[in-house]
């Protein structure tokens, strides 16, 4: 009997291990990342140039221009893809949602935060673009 005690816990182990987890936590971190990373985006790529340009036009040296493009780019890059796996786990969050829950919080927070992470990737494309077309360390 204790046995069957035993293989009753290792089994209820070994499919809490193979359930994913609680979609409604993940569901709200899905649709809170999108504008997070966009603030950090659009914050960090005006301090960035911010700080550099003004650095190199106190000391009197020429602004290195080119570095400061490529690591706005590169730093837009890395919180797109922070965007857009937000996304995907809201996604995946609002599709394993059983459908004998009566909640629909964790479908509806998935969802948005795949629609928040599609907008505002595009901002942050738009914020990594910017370098490209307008001069960095303009006067």
């Amino acid at each position: 009997m204790a046995r069957e005690g035993t293989s009753t816990a290792v089994r209820g182990r070994r499919e809490q291990g193979k359930r994913w987890r609680e979609p409604l936590p993940v569901a709200t971190v899905a649709a809170l990342t999108p504008p997070v990373v966009w603030l950090l985006s659009l914050g960090l790529s005006y301090a960035i140039e911010d700080f550099v340009c003004t650095a190199a036009a106190s000391a009197g040296a020429p602004a290195p221009t080119e570095t400061v493009r490529v690591l706005i780019i590169v730093l837009n890059i890395v919180l797109l893809l922070v965007t857009v796996a937000a996304g995907l786990a809201g996604f995946v969050a609002a599709r394993r949602v059983p459908a004998s829950n009566g909640s629909g919080a964790a479908t509806f927070l998935g969802y948005t935060g795949a629609l928040l992470a599609i907008m505002f990737a595009f901002g942050i494309i738009l914020i990594g673009i910017n370098p490209l077309v307008l001069e960095v360390c303009a006067a």
